[in-house]
């Protein structure tokens, strides 16, 4: 079955000791595996592993074997790594995109606090290479500033199931055309 996963970019799990993971790889767990705890954990997509990513690095995965599911993600006895690409500067626009959609949400209570959008255009500016990460540094507090109300806005002011069915479908759309396929 085909599934998702992060890796750290230097192609390791976020716990434990293993190796660096190659594509086209297979590893299998022997004994029993739990959920949370012992296994080859995936989700059924990019946005449901998300939430568990420790790098930036997106992996589309074959899971087989002994597999336990719960929520938004399962645990297999073997994985297969498919393929697996840097997906850093699609996460960086995908989390600007999500503050830049509530910032009218801390703009109507904050009216003249322009250090969030000034923090979004930073930050995209950043990830076409038009500024250094200093210049996006010199924009850190008011981009914490941005992010931390952007969230709290979003839970607060709108409805959270459209928001995340949302985040999910503007996901998607990037990380199929980084991997050029349906995914």
């Amino acid at each position: 079955m085909k599934a998702y996963h992060w890796l750290k970019n230097d192609m390791t799990s976020g716990s434990g000791d293993e190796k660096p993971w190659t594509i086209g790889e297979t590893r299998t767990i022997e004994g029993d595996i739990e959920l949370c705890r012992k296994g080859y954990h995936s989700s059924k997509s990019f946005y449901d592993a998300l939430q568990y990513t420790p790098g930036a690095m997106a992996c589309i995965v074959e899971i087989s074997g002994k597999t336990i599911k719960g929520g938004d993600k399962q645990v297999s006895s073997t994985r297969k790594l498919i393929d697996a690409r840097d997906a850093t500067k699609v996460l960086m626009e995908f989390d600007v995109d999500c503050a830049e959609r509530v910032l009218p949400n801390f703009e109507k209570y904050y009216p003249q606090d322009d250090r969030p959008r000034k923090a979004i255009q930073a930050a995209r500016a950043f990830n076409k290479g038009a500024i250094t990460q200093d210049g996006l540094s010199a924009a850190g507090s008011a981009a914490w500033l941005a992010a931390e109300s952007a969230a709290g806005s979003a839970a607060r002011l709108a409805a959270w199931s459209a928001e995340i069915k949302w985040q999910k479908q503007h996901l998607n759309k990037p990380m199929k055309k980084l991997f050029k396929e349906s995914v």
